[in-house]
């Protein structure tokens, strides 16, 4: 049974105020001024120590919070009366940090910015998407490759749908690293939506059968992948990897979010479990 819109948007507008907006907690962790600065934006329940310890993420500059979140929501088209406000107090606050580039973790954050372009707001400072940072990293360190050599399966995330170059950047990505990517039937134009809890419901207005439908929905996605004889299942948002990694453990392959892939090309350093979220 589906959920009036008037109680659905109910339902939304807890769901959001609760856990991305007010409850997150803001921080900065500082390496050195001319050190890339990361934004995770509401990305809060990262394993913050696991970013920082990583050889990765070690030498970053990474800020998060509500205070730097940029409207996560628009995607899912669940952000409305509040989204200008957010938005516009993040990019103040993103504006005043000592940084010319600002690589941001979640695509989201880039709808977000789009938003912001799209209301006037200057940006003092150039966005850079997560994958083209990964893609400069491993091109500036040549020697330090170590091929992964694996077959991979793609989840692709909703913001793929979303007119961004995220697909050809993975295939460069992938080309760079010694990954390959397996043909499996729910990808591109014909890819599912990993089934999060909390955000399937709001796709099919229908959160009161969210958790039972969400299960179903990453099984899919999780068989199909190993029918394509993956090694990997990489996700590229932390959201996908949250939903769908303990699934995968189950059918014997190895969930990883796409710089956890980079990190081993690089350090041989497989990045720590969970690290992109819960």
């Amino acid at each position: 049974m589906s959920l009036e819109s008037g109680v659905l948007q109910q339902h939304v507008d807890v769901f959001v105020n609760s856990f991305f907006l007010n409850g997150t907690r803001n921080h900065i962790r500082k390496a050195t001024r001319s050190d890339p600065w990361i934004s995770v934006g509401i990305m809060e329940k990262v394993n913050s120590e696991a970013f920082y310890s990583s050889k990765l993420f070690g030498n970053t500059n990474i800020v998060g919070g509500s205070a730097y979140s940029l409207g996560h929501g628009l995607i899912h088209g669940y952000l409305k009366d509040s989204v200008e406000s957010q938005i516009e107090s993040a990019v103040a606050n993103l504006n005043a940090l000592p940084a010319e580039e600002i690589i941001f973790y979640h695509d989201e954050s880039l709808r977000g910015l789009d938003k912001a372009r799209g209301m006037g707001l200057e940006l003092r400072f150039t966005p850079i998407t997560l994958l083209e940072w990964l893609i400069r990293k491993i091109k500036d360190n040549p020697q330090q490759i170590h091929p992964v050599d694996a077959d991979v399966a793609v989840q692709l995330p909703c913001s793929w749908q979303a007119g961004d170059k995220k697909n050809s950047r993975i295939e460069d990505l992938f080309g760079l690293i010694g990954v390959r990517r397996v043909e499996r039937k729910f990808d591109f134009d014909s890819r599912l939506c990993c089934g999060s809890r909390g955000y399937f419901g709001l796709l099919t207005g229908d959160t009161l059968n969210d958790s039972d439908r969400s299960e179903v929905q990453g099984r899919k996605n999780v068989e199909d992948a190993k029918r394509a004889g993956a090694r990997y299942l990489v996700t590229t948002c932390p959201y996908c990897y949250a939903a769908l990694a303990s699934a995968t453990k189950e059918a014997g392959m190895v969930p990883i979010q796409i710089e956890g892939l980079a990190s081993l090309a690089l350090y041989n350093e497989p990045l720590p479990d969970g690290l992109a979220f819960l």
